[in-house]
């Protein structure tokens, strides 16, 4: 993804929160987030969603990659378990249609995290269904992004996308949808 603007002349900012397992780059023009919990045995809360390596990026006033967010939870436990699920937050991961009660923990594992600081992030996800990978390099003038899903499992039985994914749209808040 080529930038308008040299990414190091706007003081980067690079920071890791451990105990939420989210890192963040940023300046004044540009913002990137990626969810990785790095901790052996996660002590995971029942509102977790399975977003391990899902990736926010936003340039400018523009998203290129956004979380759906989740706009409903005990009125409608289908949906919400769908907006929680590992197949909305990584683009190409693999998961079935899992049913899980509303507040559930989810069987969270950690990411073996290759590298993160300033220069980008390297990080990989064995999760029951698949194994992920991400990779992202920040340049100058430019970020370059390599994500990768590769199942565990009868890759038929996951490749098929879900017509119902098609349809959801990011929710901003609670009980709000948008397109």
């Amino acid at each position: 993804i080529k930038l308008s603007q040299n990414l190091f002349d706007s003081k980067l900012v690079y920071k890791y929160y451990s105990d939420f397992g989210l890192h963040i780059w940023k300046n004044s023009f540009f913002f990137i987030s990626i969810r990785s919990i790095q901790k052996q045995s996660p002590f995971i809360k029942s509102h977790f969603h399975d977003d391990q390596l899902s990736i926010t990026f936003k340039l400018e006033d523009k998203y290129i990659f956004k979380d759906y967010g989740s706009y409903v939870y005990t009125s409608f436990p289908k949906i919400r378990n769908l907006y929680r699920s590992r197949k909305i937050h990584f683009p190409t991961s693999y998961e079935p249609n899992t049913e899980k009660k509303a507040f559930e923990n989810l069987d969270i594992k950690s990411v073996k995290c290759f590298y993160s600081g300033k220069k980008g992030f390297s990080g990989i996800y064995l999760s029951r269904y698949s194994i992920d990978k991400i990779v992202m390099e920040l340049h100058e003038n430019k970020v370059d992004i390599l994500m990768g899903s590769i199942p565990r499992f009868n890759e038929e039985t996951f490749s098929k996308r879900d017509s119902k994914l098609d349809k959801f749209y990011y929710s901003p808040g609670y009980g709000i949808l948008e397109n």
